[in-house]
């Protein structure tokens, strides 16, 4: 399962065996971690901090509130909406009363997954016409994502700023789309395959 040069996994969920709960009052609850790339090959390491130690603070940081929800392993925070290219597309088209937490936060998983429903259609028609002269080509061998095209053609890609509760996150390229080969690049969304958004959970945010 492991490499000679990986020696575990920490689990840093809110259930009760992870890592985090059995450092209890020790770190309050506190922690924060800074990861690099998988697959930059630069010679830094990721880091983790617990307890004071993970205030995290600087140019650039935002911070929005962490919700509990059901199963509680997960952390949830309370997704807007996202601008694409200057197109800001909100999440909700009628906005409900009372959001706490409709989008699980999981740096384990790779990629975002978005509702099946109008959302998902509208982040992926905003994309395509803020690269008006790329022409798309097929989707990736796996069949998970949606739009794509060839990275040769490519000269800007668009600015994408991700809008939580109190917070806009201005996204990377490199995190909003994933090279699958040298002549196929993908935004690194992908549609959830069974409508199940009518939950109090609408999303998985992914590491990507």
């Amino acid at each position: 399962m492991f490499t000679e040069d990986q020696i575990g996994i920490i689990g840093l969920g809110g259930g009760p065996f992870s890592l985090i709960t059995q450092m209890g009052s020790s770190i309050n609850g506190k922690f924060s971690y800074c990861l690099v790339q998988m697959f930059s090959h630069v010679e830094r390491s990721s880091k983790m901090y617990f307890g004071d130690a993970a205030t995290v603070s600087g140019d650039g940081v935002v911070s929005t509130p962490l919700f509990s929800g059901n199963p509680d392993t997960f952390y949830y925070l309370n997704f807007e909406g996202i601008t694409v290219g200057g197109q800001r597309i909100d999440f909700y088209t009628t906005k409900p009363t009372l959001v706490e937490g409709n989008i699980i936060i999981d740096s384990g998983t790779s990629l975002t997954l978005l509702p099946v429903s109008s959302f998902y259609n509208r982040v992926q028609s905003a994309v395509r016409r803020s690269m008006p002269d790329i022409l798309p080509v097929h989707s990736d061998p796996q069949n998970n994502l949606r739009l794509c095209c060839n990275p040769l053609e490519v000269k800007d890609l668009p600015v994408m700023v991700a809008h939580f509760n109190g917070a806009d996150l201005e996204l990377d390229p490199i995190n909003t789309f994933v090279q699958l080969s040298k002549d196929l690049l993908g935004l690194c969304s992908c549609r959830w395959g069974r409508d199940l958004w009518e939950s109090s959970t609408n999303e998985l945010l992914g590491w990507l």
